[in-house]
């Protein structure tokens, strides 16, 4: 996330559509990770 708001892209228009669009995008593809490594961490079995 600090990458992209530092990005040129942000930099240059942060409220621009691009801007907004690539974190949005970033935020996607966190949230789809933290989706799958729960998916994993329910799925442990410890014994």
């Amino acid at each position: 996330m600090e990458a992209a708001n530092n990005s040129a892209l942000c930099r240059k228009d942060p409220d621009g559509s691009e801007c907004v669009d690539l974190i949005a995008e970033i935020e996607t593809a966190v949230a789809r990770e933290r989706d799958q490594i729960e998916t994993q961490r329910s799925e442990v079995i410890i014994e």
